[in-house]
């Protein structure tokens, strides 16, 4: 034999096994970067899914505040069945409740508590307790059951981190976040970590400009609790995860990884820190309304042999194959060499043969075989066929292949009987045949055999037989079933996306074409797979579509956009991922985020307006970059152009007035000092001298540990309003000169008025009784006309003084301890003579005690005597009655007659000073109408609350309320 033919069949094995191994590579790296690319588009759908999620959710509260704000008033009935009709819980996973916490001041506590508890809530309170200035409570939570009861009450803004988000949300009207919290609904049994969303509600039609006006309109917080892993596991399809056990899921609070920080995790191994295990990972991040939370999703190195499947079946099948060629070239270059002697060595050439069968068997653990048609029984079995079916070549000779066979496939006939394909082989129909066998062997385990085999030939090209080789593919067919259920978990994930996905092949063909994506086209799914994109879509070509699909695939770059389709009205955002295959296409609508963009643009331009035409500007202050940004109005009102300002804090301070910059100054500094606002006014001195005035105020935003960050606030243009102010200001103190005057006017007319009718008076009673014994009787009325008409004209004097000294408030009031019960009866008694003269009968109801009330006597004591004399001088029958009572904060004094009333009309002015009424006072009675102004400037004077109570021709009420007094009250 020659060298040649020695070293031929090496190299060709050796050449196989290169071209063997550089397959399996190349199958390999395409697994590497397909799994990779799975991997990253699996982070993208559970990052996306959780950020649409969370405005979802938050959508879902912003629909809850409109609910409140449409109705007057919302009981926890309609909230029940708000949410049931909603359907919340079954349309909205992991959420823990939906509910709405009331904002409250401290003075308002004790109302409220008694308020819901009279609803049938007798234990009701508002929890953690303690004094604070401002509370919040829960009131309405659904389902109000099982573990949600017991946040029943509770002031969610007595907690820092929920108080943060309640702030945050309050001031800035958007949904926000909390950190990481442990939820009150917490049993102590699978504590889960925990985070709530608020969303603000105002008072409906309140102005929400400023975070000044937000806070004053601020109601309370619509809001939804949620414990992580439930939220999470509604979100992300953990199950899928879980069949996947190579995958490990965790979230944190903020930017920082820490155990401190963990929301969420779920972990293979419960411990991944080995960076050796992690075949993949990546970091990922979700900004909710400046709440961050940190996506990270790792991949473990899973089984080489699953996931290779491909690079396998290459590896096995190539050396399989290098072995064979192998072994028949140098079979050939044997047979060429024995040719001469073959005939009288043909059994030896048989045994040769079959003991070389053997060696190519053993060295491929693959069965070898060789088959005669004639007899349809095998003269060769390998070894390894005894090992795969357990059946020994006599055995299976004596029963019968076709006997374990279930179930034969090759190429256009899955299903062909075992039976149709030996008579194939035996007519000669085929030159060769390869499919599979699914065999039951003799242990009754169910195997699948790939089976190739070749034609048999006598020496005059007669087909005798076959030769073969059968392949155990169990395992391959396992691996197969596997990346089935891997690409049947890949389209599920795909079918879900809120976004449209297509993939193309480089013919521009569609290969798929998910759920989403088909509702967009108004189209279904399988009518566009296998057709052209342009062809479906001719509006598109040509268009920035068209143009950038290209670029894409031409520069195998991925390519973000956004562009406004024409024939469909509508904007699309493209993420366009190129392969040397074709594109995978991730789509969204955006038409309503444009929309809202153009909108708020809008919405911002008119702000712009309103603040031209109101003279407010805006500002803002970067500190940390000292970055002043202005408003159009603030360099209108400033008298600057954009480029003449420098835009920072020094240059803002050098346009204020010379002797208020320090004002300014110190304002701002001790507000950064304190985190606490400031609203000051002060001037502004232009640059061509002119003076304004303006209102500002600022607040600072913070960092978690305390550093000033943004400060923000407005500019008003006041000066209008300031020069009204000092003129009003020297109205008023010319107008109090004035009142001076008359006051002085009033006391010198008081005491010249005095004089004379004093001695009037004396003089008349002085002749009265000097010739009382020479005047008949009938000129003694004389004397009584004298003296009635003085002392009116003297109290008319003293009733206008004394309304000059009320409206002054110079009147010298000395509010002491005050028996009300006395000084009642007093006055009942001295005016029980004219109610006798006009024949009425004047009442007085009161406890047999003392009634003490905190008040000036001598106001009080005018009051009753002006009332009570009322009531008699207006009654012409009937009763006039006085009803002393009390409880315990209040003591309650009324005045009652069954006199002539007072119309309604009148009675919005009765107590304005000389006023009476024309058909009533005026025609028939006597006075100058300051009797009732008197009463309830004395009172008021007392702090004495006066109600009226009048029918026309029926009678009049006045009821007085005091403040009881106690003893251990101090004063």
């Amino acid at each position: 034999m020659k060298r040649k033919d020695i070293i031929l069949p090496w190299l060709l094995l050796i050449t196989a096994l290169l071209i063997t191994i550089f397959s399996s590579l190349s199958f390999k790296l395409d697994a590497d970067y397909i799994a990779e690319k799975e991997f990253e588009s699996t982070g993208k759908v559970i990052s996306e899914r959780i950020t649409s999620h969370l405005r979802t959710y938050a959508q879902l509260l912003r629909s809850g505040a409109a609910f409140f704000s449409g109705s007057d008033l919302v009981t926890r009935e309609q909230w029940k069945t708000y949410v049931d009709q909603t359907k919340v819980f079954e349309n909205f996973p992991g959420i823990q409740g939906f509910g709405f916490s009331l904002s409250m001041q401290k003075n308002h506590l004790a109302r409220h508590i008694q308020k819901i508890s009279s609803e049938g809530f007798p234990d009701y309170k508002v929890w953690p307790e303690g004094e604070r200035d401002t509370y919040s409570a829960i009131i309405f939570l659904e389902p109000f059951s099982d573990r949600n009861l017991r946040a029943f009450g509770y002031d969610m803004f007595s907690e820092p981190m929920r108080r943060e988000a309640m702030e945050r949300a309050r001031d800035m009207d958007i949904a926000a976040l909390t950190g990481k919290i442990t939820l009150v609904q917490e049993t102590g049994k699978d504590v889960q970590a925990g985070a709530l969303m608020y969303v603000p509600l105002y008072r409906k039609g309140a102005q929400i400009l400023t975070i000044e006006q937000r806070r004053n309109a601020l109601i309370g917080w619509v809001y939804s609790p949620y414990r992580m892993g439930d939220l999470i596991s509604g979100i992300v399809d953990i199950r899928e995860l879980k069949k996947d056990k190579l995958f490990n899921l965790d979230i944190y609070d903020g930017s920082q990884i820490s155990p401190e920080s963990l929301l969420f995790e779920y972990n293979f191994h419960e411990h991944l820190d080995r960076p050796a295990q992690i075949r993949f990972s990546q970091t990922m991040h979700v900004d909710f309304n400046d709440r961050l939370w940190t996506i990270i999703l790792a991949r473990e190195n899973g089984n080489s042999f699953s996931e290779y499947t491909n690079a396998w079946i290459a590896l096995f099948s190539g050396v399989i194959i290098s072995i064979l060629i192998f072994y028949l070239a140098k079979s050939q270059i044997n047979i060429r060499y024995n040719t001469q002697r073959i005939a009288e060595r043909v059994t030896l050439k048989l045994e040769e043969s079959t003991e070389s069968l053997n060696v190519i068997a053993k060295s491929t653990g693959d069965v070898l075989y060789r088959l005669q048609y004639d007899t349809m029984q095998y003269d060769y079995l390998s070894p390894a066929f005894t090992s795969l079916t357990g059946y020994s070549m006599q055995e299976i000779n004596d029963l019968g292949f076709n006997n374990i066979v279930e179930q034969v496939k090759y190429p256009g006939q899955p299903k062909l009987a075992v039976k149709d394909q030996n008579k194939s082989r035996k007519e000669g129909q085929t030159g060769q045949w390869s499919g599979e066998f699914k065999i039951r062997t003799k242990a009754g385990e169910t195997k699948w055999i790939y089976d190739q085999s070749y034609p048999w030939k006598d020496n005059s090209g007669n087909i005798i037989g076959s030769v073969g080789v059968m392949q155990d593919r169990t395992d391959l067919k396992q691996a197969e079933n596997e990346l089935t259920q891997i690409h049947k978990r890949l389209t599920n994930t795909l079918e879900d996306m809120t976004d449209g996905f297509v993939s193309l092949d480089e013919n521009w063909i569609y290969t798929y074409v998910n759920k989403k994506a088909g509702e967009m086209f108004g189209r279904k799914p399988t009518d566009l797979v296998g057709k052209h994109i342009w062809t479906e879509f001719p509006d598109a070509v040509d268009q920035p579509f068209y143009k950038r699909y290209y670029k894409a695939f031409e520069t195998q770059r991925i390519v973000i956009f956004e562009d406004y389709y024409q024939p469909w009205d509508r904007w699309f955002e493209n993420r366009v991922i190129p392969s040397m295959d074709g594109l995978a296409i991730f789509f969204q609508d955006i038409t309503e985020r444009i929309q809202a963009k153009e909108e708020l643009e809008d919405s911002t331009h008119k702000l712009e307006e309103a603040q031209r035409i109101a003279h407010i500007g805006s500002w803002a202050l970067d500190i940390t970059n000292n970055q002043l940004t202005w408003s159009d109005e603030i360099y209108r009102m400033f008298g600057l152009e954009p480029q003449e300002f420098k835009a920072t804090y020094e240059s803002f301070l050098e346009n204020i007035h010379p002797d208020d910059r320090e004002l300014v100054n110190i304002a701002y500094t001790e507000s950064l000092e304190s985190k606490t606002p400031y609203d000051i006014a002060h001037r502004l001195q232009l640059k061509d001298g002119t003076i304004k005035w303006v209102r500002e105020n600022c607040e600072t935003i913070y960092s978690d540990d305390g550093v000033a960050i943004r400060s923000t606030g407005t500019v008003q243009d006041i000066t209008a309003r300031k020069l009204a102010e000092d003129a009003r200001e020297k109205a008023l103190i010319e107008a109090k000169a004035a009142n001076q005057v008359k006051d002085q006017f009033i006391a010198n007319i008081s005491h010249e008025i005095r004089t004379p009718l004093n001695n009037l008076v004396g003089f008349a009673d002085h002749l009265k009784h000097r010739y009382n014994d020479l005047i008949e009787e009938a000129d003694m009325n004389i004397f009584g006309f004298m003296e009635n008409s003085s002392n009116r004209l003297m109290s008319t004097v003293d009733s206008i003084l004394n309304m000059s000294q009320l409206e002054a408030g110079s009147l010298n009031l000395r509010p002491e301890k005050l028996d009300l019960n006395a000084l009642a009866t007093s006055v009942v008694q001295g005016l029980k003579g004219s109610a006798d003269n006009k024949n009425l009968e004047l009442l007085y109801e009161a406890p047999q005690e003392k009634i003490w009330v905190f008040a000036d006597e001598y106001s009080i004591h005018q009051a009753l005597i002006n009332l009570t004399d009322n009531a008699i001088k207006y009654t012409t029958k009937g009763t006039v009655e006085l009803k002393l009572g009390s409880t315990n904060e209040q003591v309650i004094l009324s005045v009652i007659d069954t006199g002539i009333g007072i119309s309604d009309e009148y009675q919005a002015q009765i107590f304005e000073p000389y006023t009476q009424e024309s058909e009533g006072y005026t025609k028939q009675f006597q006075g100058v109408g300051l009797g009732l102004a008197l009463v309830k400037k004395y009172l008021e004077a007392s702090d004495v609350e006066l109600e009226l109570v009048s029918k026309k021709d029926v009678g009049s009420t006045f009821t007085l309320t005091f403040l009881r007094y106690e003893e251990s009250a101090s004063v």
